[in-house]
């Protein structure tokens, strides 16, 4: 089982944990821009050369951070010119940080169909990075879920916000329609934008990780690399 890594605030002190990591992985890297994202991209390479680095595209706060029909379709216009032939991450998410996007209704079926196009365009160099938190049907028609398409499928199944009979249970949906394209986001190593989020506990990891590696799940993303220390090293080199 492939094992790879999220990192949403690159930095030095959170790209050094690559220096740790004595396996083949790759790297989701957040930017608000393709800039930003060489810049670290360079950094994160100086630490661990035989690395993938996938670019995780992120929108400013107040146009919705994470992408969906009720994000600033300027926004997710401004980000996809800059796309060239990279692989992306794409998180699909409602813009909870910036919540009265929520009745932007005017723009949000011109930004689906936005969304649908670019996911169309990109195929097979783009993951879809879902949260089934709702029934497929309502994600669906909110812009948070695209079938039927050709690119890899990531559901973020975290145990610090889902119970574990939840995971078990989307784990099994998403081998059955995904097959080989499912990927599961595992967490918290450490927190994220909302600094909400509850630390997973080294039992926790070893569970969902078995979970997965069971399922045979072909990568499992652990977020983040920042909270990343040499036990958690070690413990994950036992699924590889």
């Amino acid at each position: 089982m492939k094992i790879s890594f999220f990192e949403e605030f690159p930095s030095f002190k959170n790209l050094r944990k690559l220096a740790i990591i004595n396996f083949p992985t790759s790297l989701y890297l957040a930017s608000s821009s393709r800039e930003k994202w060489e810049y670290w991209k360079k950094i994160a390479l100086e630490f661990k050369k035989d690395l993938e680095i996938i670019w995780w595209p992120l929108l400013k706060i107040e146009e919705g951070y994470w992408f969906s029909p009720f994000s600033s379709l300027k926004g997710m216009m401004r980000i996809a010119s800059q796309i060239r032939e990279e692989k992306i991450f794409l998180d699909l998410e409602l813009p909870l940080l910036s919540p009265l996007r929520l009745m932007d209704f005017p723009h949000f079926w011109s930004s689906k169909s936005f969304l649908n196009r670019f996911i169309e365009e990109k195929g097979e160099k783009l993951i879809l990075g879902e949260i089934p938190l709702f029934p497929e049907k309502i994600r669906i028609s909110l812009g948070l879920s695209f079938l039927g398409k050709s690119q890899k499928i990531c559901y973020l199944l975290y145990p610090t916000f889902l119970p574990f009979w939840v995971i078990k249970r989307e784990m099994e949906k998403g081998i059955k329609n995904f097959g080989k394209n499912f990927i599961v986001g595992v967490g918290c190593l450490g927190k994220g934008i909302t600094r909400l989020e509850r630390e997973i506990t080294f039992s926790e990891l070893d569970r969902v990780l078995k979970l997965a590696k069971s399922m045979g799940v072909r990568e499992v993303i652990i977020y983040r690399l920042g909270g990343m220390g040499k036990e958690t090293a070690k413990l994950l080199e036992n699924f590889l």
